[in-house]
């Protein structure tokens, strides 16, 4: 007997990019605020020094 064969439609699962961040979104938007958001993470940065982890 002859089989019967099946072709199935597979559909790929599309994958939506996660959205960014607020505060990303709110930098985007306005461009004051990313300069101190930017000088804020950059100071907070240049406090955490490796060497000081134990």
């Amino acid at each position: 007997m002859a089989r019967n064969s099946r072709n199935f439609k597979q559909k790929e699962e599309r994958v939506h990019p996660d959205p960014p961040d607020g505060l990303v979104v709110a930098a985007v938007n306005n461009r004051p605020f990313a300069e101190r958001l930017i000088d804020v993470f950059r100071l907070a940065k240049s406090r955490v020094k490796k060497d000081d982890r134990t």
